[in-house]
């Protein structure tokens, strides 16, 4: 397996340990606590829920911080050397397959799900879920004091 990767400038270049970017995401329950973790300051002044430090979605795509590859995507490097960045895994996905982030919550947060299209149908109950006014959750919790 090759250890170089073609830059902008088509000069062949080690790959090295890459850094990435943060990219901050502004959450209203979020907090100020993630600068002294990255040890970077935050953007702006308002609360800063989640740092990606590794994403290939389209519309936040991480960054590589620095080095000769400065600047480069990381969809940038998988389609040049997917088998440098997923191993044996590189023919399996056409994008790198996860999404890295830190939280800084302020208070509880519910349990989110994001199940697969294909199993989307076997994971909605029978019936829509409605607690009545004063009824006990699952969690043990009265339904009117849990939060949406």
């Amino acid at each position: 397996m090759s250890t170089t990767m073609k830059p902008r400038d088509t000069t062949q270049t080690a790959l090295y340990p890459l850094r990435f970017e943060p990219i901050y995401q502004y959450r209203l329950w979020g907090g100020r606590r993630l600068a002294g973790l990255l040890a970077a300051p935050l953007p702006g002044d308002g609360p800063i829920g989640e740092a990606w430090v590794l994403s290939d979605r389209d519309d936040h795509a991480s960054r590589v911080a620095d080095g000769p590859l400065k600047g480069r995507t990381i969809g940038q490097l998988m389609e040049q050397s997917p088998e440098q960045l997923l191993g044996k895994l590189a023919g399996r996905f056409s994008r790198f397959p996860l999404l890295l982030k830190f939280l800084d919550v302020r208070e509880m947060l519910s349990l989110q799900v994001h199940p697969a299209d294909a199993r989307k149908d076997c994971c909605r109950p029978a019936k829509p879920a409605r607690p009545r006014h004063g009824s006990c959750s699952k969690r043990g919790r009265r339904a009117e004091s849990m939060p949406a």
